[in-house]
Protein backbone atom coordinates (compact mmCIF):
# COMPACT_ATOMS: atom_id res chain seq x y z
CA UNK A 1 0.00 0.00 0.00
CA UNK A 2 1.39 3.66 -1.22
CA UNK A 3 3.01 5.29 1.96
CA UNK A 4 0.74 8.37 1.13
CA UNK A 5 -2.42 6.36 2.31
CA UNK A 6 -0.89 6.34 5.61
CA UNK A 7 -2.60 9.49 6.59
CA UNK A 8 -5.97 7.87 6.68
CA UNK A 9 -5.14 4.21 6.49
CA UNK A 10 -4.34 1.79 9.37
CA UNK A 11 -2.98 -0.83 7.35
CA UNK A 12 0.42 -0.50 9.08
CA UNK A 13 -0.65 0.14 12.30
CA UNK A 14 -3.22 -2.82 13.10
CA UNK A 15 -1.01 -4.04 15.52
CA UNK A 16 -0.20 -1.46 17.87
CA UNK A 17 -0.89 -1.23 21.50
CA UNK A 18 -3.99 -1.77 23.18
CA UNK A 19 -4.74 2.41 23.38
CA UNK A 20 -2.81 2.73 20.17
CA UNK A 21 -4.84 0.50 18.82
CA UNK A 22 -8.08 1.97 19.87
CA UNK A 23 -6.76 5.34 18.54
CA UNK A 24 -5.68 4.23 15.20
CA UNK A 25 -9.09 3.00 14.89
CA UNK A 26 -10.75 6.26 15.61
CA UNK A 27 -7.31 8.60 14.01
CA UNK A 28 -7.04 6.61 10.92
CA UNK A 29 -10.15 5.39 9.16
CA UNK A 30 -9.87 1.61 8.93
CA UNK A 31 -12.76 1.04 6.33
CA UNK A 32 -10.24 0.00 3.40
CA UNK A 33 -8.66 -2.68 5.86
CA UNK A 34 -11.32 -4.59 7.25
CA UNK A 35 -14.70 -3.83 5.80
CA UNK A 36 -16.58 -6.38 3.79
CA UNK A 37 -16.10 -5.85 -0.27
CA UNK A 38 -19.96 -5.13 -1.16
CA UNK A 39 -19.40 -5.89 -4.92
CA UNK A 40 -20.04 -9.45 -5.57
CA UNK A 41 -19.45 -11.60 -9.07
CA UNK A 42 -23.17 -12.18 -8.54
CA UNK A 43 -23.85 -8.26 -9.32
CA UNK A 44 -23.34 -6.99 -13.21
CA UNK A 45 -20.41 -4.17 -13.37
CA UNK A 46 -21.52 -0.76 -13.47
CA UNK A 47 -20.90 1.80 -15.81
CA UNK A 48 -17.61 3.60 -15.22
CA UNK A 49 -17.82 6.87 -13.76
CA UNK A 50 -15.60 9.52 -14.52
CA UNK A 51 -14.50 13.54 -14.53
CA UNK A 52 -16.66 14.94 -16.90
CA UNK A 53 -19.54 12.86 -16.38
CA UNK A 54 -22.88 13.20 -15.86
CA UNK A 55 -23.65 12.03 -12.57
CA UNK A 56 -25.80 9.70 -11.17
CA UNK A 57 -29.50 10.33 -9.81
CA UNK A 58 -29.88 10.84 -6.07
CA UNK A 59 -32.71 7.96 -4.87
CA UNK A 60 -31.78 6.97 -1.57
CA UNK A 61 -33.74 5.08 0.72
CA UNK A 62 -34.27 7.55 3.19
CA UNK A 63 -33.69 11.79 3.52
CA UNK A 64 -32.48 12.02 7.37
CA UNK A 65 -32.05 15.91 7.18
CA UNK A 66 -32.68 18.88 4.95
CA UNK A 67 -34.66 18.76 1.64
CA UNK A 68 -34.64 16.36 -1.06
CA UNK A 69 -32.31 16.69 -3.93
CA UNK A 70 -34.54 14.84 -6.84
CA UNK A 71 -32.08 16.78 -9.53
CA UNK A 72 -28.86 19.01 -9.92
CA UNK A 73 -29.74 22.11 -10.69
CA UNK A 74 -27.39 23.80 -13.37
CA UNK A 75 -25.35 27.20 -12.17
CA UNK A 76 -25.04 25.38 -8.85
CA UNK A 77 -22.42 22.97 -7.29
CA UNK A 78 -23.10 20.32 -5.35
CA UNK A 79 -21.23 17.80 -3.46
CA UNK A 80 -22.44 14.27 -2.66
CA UNK A 81 -19.96 13.00 0.28
CA UNK A 82 -20.39 9.79 1.26
CA UNK A 83 -19.41 8.37 4.88
CA UNK A 84 -20.31 5.56 7.37
CA UNK A 85 -20.96 6.36 11.16
CA UNK A 86 -18.24 3.51 12.22
CA UNK A 87 -15.42 5.18 9.82
CA UNK A 88 -13.10 7.69 11.99
CA UNK A 89 -11.99 9.68 9.09
CA UNK A 90 -15.73 9.70 7.97
CA UNK A 91 -16.33 11.93 11.13
CA UNK A 92 -13.31 13.97 10.08
CA UNK A 93 -14.39 15.17 7.39
CA UNK A 94 -18.46 15.78 8.56
CA UNK A 95 -17.61 18.91 9.80
CA UNK A 96 -15.54 19.88 6.69
CA UNK A 97 -18.48 19.65 5.33
CA UNK A 98 -20.72 21.41 7.01
CA UNK A 99 -17.90 24.72 7.07
CA UNK A 100 -17.83 24.24 3.42
CA UNK A 101 -22.05 24.33 3.29
CA UNK A 102 -21.73 27.70 5.01
CA UNK A 103 -18.72 29.32 3.73
CA UNK A 104 -20.28 29.04 -0.17
CA UNK A 105 -23.84 29.07 1.13
CA UNK A 106 -26.21 29.86 -2.38
CA UNK A 107 -23.72 28.55 -4.74
CA UNK A 108 -22.91 25.54 -3.12
CA UNK A 109 -25.51 22.04 -1.38
CA UNK A 110 -23.78 19.50 0.15
CA UNK A 111 -25.09 15.81 0.53
CA UNK A 112 -24.25 13.64 2.72
CA UNK A 113 -25.03 9.85 2.20
CA UNK A 114 -24.88 7.06 4.82
CA UNK A 115 -23.28 3.98 2.79
CA UNK A 116 -21.76 0.31 3.96
CA UNK A 117 -23.71 1.39 7.72
CA UNK A 118 -24.46 -2.77 7.54
CA UNK A 119 -20.69 -3.53 7.68
CA UNK A 120 -20.22 -2.57 11.49
CA UNK A 121 -22.99 -0.14 12.32
CA UNK A 122 -27.03 -0.22 12.93
CA UNK A 123 -28.46 0.05 9.68
CA UNK A 124 -31.44 1.72 10.53
CA UNK A 125 -32.81 4.51 9.76
CA UNK A 126 -33.87 5.24 13.24
CA UNK A 127 -29.87 4.93 14.06
CA UNK A 128 -28.47 7.41 11.23
CA UNK A 129 -31.19 9.58 12.30
CA UNK A 130 -30.00 9.84 15.71
CA UNK A 131 -26.52 9.43 14.94
CA UNK A 132 -26.92 12.91 12.78
CA UNK A 133 -29.17 15.07 15.57
CA UNK A 134 -26.14 14.23 18.16
CA UNK A 135 -24.09 16.08 16.04
CA UNK A 136 -25.46 19.39 14.13
CA UNK A 137 -22.29 21.01 14.20
CA UNK A 138 -21.23 18.16 12.14
CA UNK A 139 -24.14 18.01 9.81
CA UNK A 140 -25.05 21.53 8.72
CA UNK A 141 -25.96 20.22 5.48
CA UNK A 142 -28.16 17.72 3.68
CA UNK A 143 -28.24 14.09 5.18
CA UNK A 144 -29.32 10.93 2.83
CA UNK A 145 -28.83 7.16 3.25
CA UNK A 146 -28.52 4.39 0.78
CA UNK A 147 -30.53 1.33 1.32
CA UNK A 148 -27.75 -0.95 3.08
CA UNK A 149 -28.85 -4.21 1.69
CA UNK A 150 -28.84 -3.23 -2.02
CA UNK A 151 -26.93 -0.36 -2.15
CA UNK A 152 -27.78 1.00 -4.88
CA UNK A 153 -25.95 4.68 -4.20
CA UNK A 154 -22.94 3.26 -2.77
CA UNK A 155 -22.70 0.87 -6.69
CA UNK A 156 -24.05 3.81 -8.98
CA UNK A 157 -21.80 6.04 -7.53
CA UNK A 158 -18.60 4.98 -5.62
CA UNK A 159 -17.86 1.47 -7.75
CA UNK A 160 -19.06 2.70 -10.93
CA UNK A 161 -15.96 5.10 -10.29
CA UNK A 162 -14.18 2.48 -8.71
CA UNK A 163 -13.98 4.15 -5.15
CA UNK A 164 -14.45 2.28 -1.73
CA UNK A 165 -13.38 3.75 1.29
CA UNK A 166 -15.36 6.26 3.45
CA UNK A 167 -15.13 9.56 3.20
CA UNK A 168 -15.62 9.91 -0.66
CA UNK A 169 -16.39 12.88 -2.53
CA UNK A 170 -17.73 14.16 -5.74
CA UNK A 171 -18.76 17.46 -6.46
CA UNK A 172 -20.77 18.18 -9.44
CA UNK A 173 -20.12 21.71 -11.48
CA UNK A 174 -21.72 24.32 -12.43
CA UNK A 175 -22.29 22.65 -15.71
CA UNK A 176 -23.94 19.42 -13.93
CA UNK A 177 -21.20 17.42 -14.58
CA UNK A 178 -18.83 15.98 -12.40
CA UNK A 179 -15.52 17.90 -12.02
CA UNK A 180 -13.57 16.12 -9.15
CA UNK A 181 -13.34 12.72 -7.45
CA UNK A 182 -11.37 11.24 -4.25
CA UNK A 183 -11.41 11.43 -0.77
CA UNK A 184 -12.24 14.81 0.43
CA UNK A 185 -9.51 14.73 3.70
CA UNK A 186 -6.32 13.58 1.89
CA UNK A 187 -4.20 16.85 1.70
CA UNK A 188 -1.55 15.10 -0.15
CA UNK A 189 -3.52 15.33 -3.67
CA UNK A 190 -1.97 17.47 -5.93
CA UNK A 191 -5.16 19.03 -6.30
CA UNK A 192 -7.23 18.83 -2.83
CA UNK A 193 -10.95 18.51 -2.35
CA UNK A 194 -11.17 22.27 -0.63
CA UNK A 195 -9.44 23.47 -3.73
CA UNK A 196 -11.24 21.86 -5.79
CA UNK A 197 -14.77 23.15 -4.68
CA UNK A 198 -13.55 26.61 -4.66
CA UNK A 199 -12.29 26.82 -8.18
CA UNK A 200 -16.29 25.01 -8.52
CA UNK A 201 -17.72 27.73 -7.06
CA UNK A 202 -15.38 30.25 -9.08
CA UNK A 203 -16.65 28.41 -12.15
CA UNK A 204 -12.44 27.31 -13.20
CA UNK A 205 -12.04 23.95 -12.35
CA UNK A 206 -9.20 22.06 -13.38
CA UNK A 207 -10.40 18.70 -14.56
CA UNK A 208 -6.63 17.44 -15.83
CA UNK A 209 -5.73 17.25 -12.07
CA UNK A 210 -9.20 16.46 -10.80
CA UNK A 211 -8.29 13.65 -13.26
CA UNK A 212 -5.12 12.96 -11.90
CA UNK A 213 -6.50 12.91 -8.19
CA UNK A 214 -9.03 10.10 -9.69
CA UNK A 215 -6.87 7.97 -11.39
CA UNK A 216 -3.95 8.08 -8.47
CA UNK A 217 -6.89 7.33 -6.27
CA UNK A 218 -8.61 4.41 -7.96
CA UNK A 219 -5.31 2.48 -9.00
CA UNK A 220 -4.28 2.67 -4.87
CA UNK A 221 -8.11 1.25 -4.02
CA UNK A 222 -7.69 -1.37 -7.03
CA UNK A 223 -4.11 -2.43 -5.02
CA UNK A 224 -5.87 -2.35 -2.09
CA UNK A 225 -8.55 -4.77 -2.72
CA UNK A 226 -6.08 -7.05 -4.80
CA UNK A 227 -4.06 -7.50 -1.34
CA UNK A 228 -7.17 -8.22 0.68
CA UNK A 229 -7.72 -10.87 -1.62
CA UNK A 230 -4.50 -12.22 -1.43
CA UNK A 231 -4.13 -11.38 2.53
CA UNK A 232 -7.66 -13.13 3.27
CA UNK A 233 -6.38 -16.50 4.77
CA UNK A 234 -3.90 -14.20 7.15
CA UNK A 235 -6.62 -11.98 8.28
CA UNK A 236 -8.63 -14.50 8.92
CA UNK A 237 -6.74 -16.37 11.20
CA UNK A 238 -5.59 -13.23 12.43
CA UNK A 239 -8.88 -12.01 13.54
CA UNK A 240 -9.79 -15.93 15.58
CA UNK A 241 -6.73 -15.11 17.54
CA UNK A 242 -4.90 -18.64 15.67
CA UNK A 243 -1.43 -17.27 15.90
CA UNK A 244 0.27 -20.13 14.55
CA UNK A 245 -2.32 -20.55 11.72
CA UNK A 246 -1.81 -16.68 10.69
CA UNK A 247 2.55 -17.29 10.47
CA UNK A 248 1.66 -20.74 8.11
CA UNK A 249 -0.51 -17.97 6.07
CA UNK A 250 1.74 -15.48 5.87
CA UNK A 251 4.55 -18.21 4.54
CA UNK A 252 2.06 -19.08 2.04
CA UNK A 253 1.29 -15.57 0.45
CA UNK A 254 5.00 -14.77 0.54
CA UNK A 255 6.07 -17.69 -0.89
CA UNK A 256 4.39 -17.34 -3.60
CA UNK A 257 4.47 -12.69 -3.88
CA UNK A 258 7.15 -12.09 -2.33
CA UNK A 259 6.27 -8.22 -2.30
CA UNK A 260 3.97 -8.94 0.51
CA UNK A 261 6.89 -9.59 2.90
CA UNK A 262 6.65 -5.55 3.50
CA UNK A 263 2.95 -5.93 3.76
CA UNK A 264 2.89 -8.79 6.38
CA UNK A 265 6.09 -7.83 8.24
CA UNK A 266 3.80 -6.51 11.30
CA UNK A 267 1.15 -9.19 11.64
CA UNK A 268 4.08 -11.54 11.49
CA UNK A 269 5.33 -9.98 14.36
CA UNK A 270 2.44 -9.90 16.19
CA UNK A 271 2.09 -13.34 16.09
CA UNK A 272 5.10 -14.41 16.88
CA UNK A 273 5.52 -11.97 20.02
CA UNK A 274 2.16 -14.74 21.04
CA UNK A 275 4.35 -17.50 20.28
CA UNK A 276 8.15 -16.89 21.41
CA UNK A 277 9.62 -13.05 22.32
CA UNK A 278 12.90 -14.15 21.45
CA UNK A 279 12.41 -15.26 18.07
CA UNK A 280 9.81 -12.27 17.60
CA UNK A 281 12.98 -9.74 18.57
CA UNK A 282 14.93 -11.49 16.50
CA UNK A 283 12.48 -11.39 13.50
CA UNK A 284 12.45 -7.81 14.11
CA UNK A 285 16.31 -7.32 13.79
CA UNK A 286 16.31 -8.99 11.18
CA UNK A 287 13.71 -7.31 9.18
CA UNK A 288 15.26 -4.08 9.86
CA UNK A 289 18.55 -4.87 8.21
CA UNK A 290 16.91 -6.35 4.96
CA UNK A 291 15.07 -2.94 4.96
CA UNK A 292 18.17 -1.16 5.76
CA UNK A 293 19.96 -3.20 2.87
CA UNK A 294 17.25 -2.61 0.31
CA UNK A 295 14.90 -0.22 -1.49
CA UNK A 296 13.40 0.82 1.48
CA UNK A 297 15.96 1.80 3.14
CA UNK A 298 14.75 5.71 3.35
CA UNK A 299 11.85 4.38 5.24
CA UNK A 300 13.60 2.64 7.36
CA UNK A 301 13.04 5.22 10.56
CA UNK A 302 9.59 4.71 9.78
CA UNK A 303 9.11 1.00 9.80
CA UNK A 304 11.19 1.00 13.17
CA UNK A 305 8.25 2.96 14.75
CA UNK A 306 6.03 0.80 13.17
CA UNK A 307 8.12 -2.47 14.86
CA UNK A 308 8.09 -0.36 17.81
CA UNK A 309 4.44 -0.01 18.76
CA UNK A 310 3.50 -3.50 17.74
CA UNK A 311 6.16 -4.41 20.20
CA UNK A 312 4.98 -2.22 22.51
CA UNK A 313 1.44 -2.59 22.46
CA UNK A 314 2.45 -6.96 23.18
CA UNK A 315 0.42 -7.49 26.88
CA UNK A 316 3.14 -9.31 29.38
CA UNK A 317 6.58 -7.86 27.17
CA UNK A 318 9.96 -9.33 29.33
CA UNK A 319 11.71 -6.09 30.32
CA UNK A 320 14.53 -6.77 27.76
CA UNK A 321 11.34 -6.67 25.14
CA UNK A 322 10.47 -3.30 26.57
CA UNK A 323 13.71 -2.02 26.22
CA UNK A 324 13.68 -2.96 22.83
CA UNK A 325 10.48 -1.44 22.29
CA UNK A 326 11.56 1.82 23.24
CA UNK A 327 15.16 1.84 21.03
CA UNK A 328 12.08 0.84 18.17
CA UNK A 329 10.05 3.54 19.26
CA UNK A 330 12.96 6.28 19.83
CA UNK A 331 13.98 5.72 15.90
CA UNK A 332 10.24 6.02 14.41
CA UNK A 333 9.75 9.33 16.40
CA UNK A 334 13.16 10.98 15.00
CA UNK A 335 12.25 9.68 11.91
CA UNK A 336 8.24 10.59 12.19
CA UNK A 337 8.01 13.10 14.60
CA UNK A 338 5.01 14.97 13.63
CA UNK A 339 1.82 14.45 12.15
CA UNK A 340 -0.80 11.26 12.75
CA UNK A 341 2.49 8.89 12.54
CA UNK A 342 4.03 11.32 14.96
CA UNK A 343 0.45 11.38 17.46
CA UNK A 344 0.93 7.55 17.29
CA UNK A 345 4.58 6.85 17.77
CA UNK A 346 4.95 9.55 21.07
CA UNK A 347 1.31 7.74 22.11
CA UNK A 348 2.65 4.07 22.28
CA UNK A 349 6.05 5.91 24.16
CA UNK A 350 3.71 7.19 26.67
CA UNK A 351 1.77 3.86 26.89
CA UNK A 352 4.98 2.16 27.06
CA UNK A 353 6.77 4.30 29.66
CA UNK A 354 3.33 3.83 31.51
CA UNK A 355 3.70 0.01 31.67
CA UNK A 356 7.47 0.54 32.76
CA UNK A 357 6.20 2.44 36.08
CA UNK A 358 7.87 5.42 34.74
CA UNK A 359 5.14 8.52 34.97
CA UNK A 360 6.96 11.41 34.31
CA UNK A 361 8.16 9.96 30.97
CA UNK A 362 4.66 9.08 30.58
CA UNK A 363 3.17 12.17 30.78
CA UNK A 364 6.02 13.85 29.03
CA UNK A 365 5.24 11.73 25.63
CA UNK A 366 1.19 12.12 26.15
CA UNK A 367 1.48 15.85 26.18
CA UNK A 368 3.56 15.34 22.69
CA UNK A 369 0.83 13.56 21.26
CA UNK A 370 -1.64 15.62 22.35
CA UNK A 371 -0.05 18.77 21.07
CA UNK A 372 0.70 17.35 17.67
CA UNK A 373 -3.03 16.25 17.36
CA UNK A 374 -4.21 19.80 17.94
CA UNK A 375 -3.34 20.48 14.89
CA UNK A 376 -3.27 17.42 13.02
CA UNK A 377 -5.97 17.06 10.48
CA UNK A 378 -6.18 13.15 10.72
CA UNK A 379 -7.20 13.52 14.55
CA UNK A 380 -10.77 13.75 15.34
CA UNK A 381 -12.51 15.45 17.81
CA UNK A 382 -13.02 12.50 19.54
CA UNK A 383 -10.02 11.42 19.19
CA UNK A 384 -8.23 14.70 20.99
CA UNK A 385 -10.95 14.14 24.02
CA UNK A 386 -9.22 10.61 24.61
CA UNK A 387 -6.25 11.55 24.62
CA UNK A 388 -6.68 14.19 26.59
CA UNK A 389 -8.61 11.66 29.05
CA UNK A 390 -5.64 9.38 29.03
CA UNK A 391 -3.62 12.48 30.02
CA UNK A 392 -5.54 13.60 33.46
CA UNK A 393 -4.97 9.93 34.11
CA UNK A 394 -1.54 10.14 34.41
CA UNK A 395 -1.42 13.42 35.91
CA UNK A 396 -3.57 11.72 38.45
CA UNK A 397 -1.32 9.06 39.03
CA UNK A 398 1.23 11.24 39.66
CA UNK A 399 -0.19 13.50 41.82
CA UNK A 400 -1.55 10.35 43.74
CA UNK A 401 2.01 9.26 44.20
CA UNK A 402 1.68 6.19 41.68
CA UNK A 403 4.79 4.92 39.57
CA UNK A 404 3.22 1.87 37.90
CA UNK A 405 -0.11 0.82 36.38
Amino acid sequence: MPVRWAGWCSCSLQSAGRRVRRMSRIILCASLLTAALVVTAAQPPSPRLGIGDVPPPLSPMAWIKGNQVTEFQSDHVYVVSFFATWCGASRQAMPLMSQLARQHAGDLTVIGVNVRESERGDPSVESISRFVAERPESFDHIVAMDDPMTAPLFQSWMRSADMYGTPTAFVIGRDGRIVWIGIPIDDRAVYTFEQAVADAVSGSVNLDASRAVHVETAREISEYLEAREVLADVDAARMRGDHAATLTAIDAVVAERPEYRHRTRDTRLSALLHIDESKALAFAEQELEFVSAGELAEHRGRIAGSIGRTVAGHPDLSPAAQAWALFYLRQGIEAEPEGSGGVLNWLSLAELEHARGHIDQAIAAQERAVRLARTAREVTAESLKELERTLSEYRAQRMDGATSP
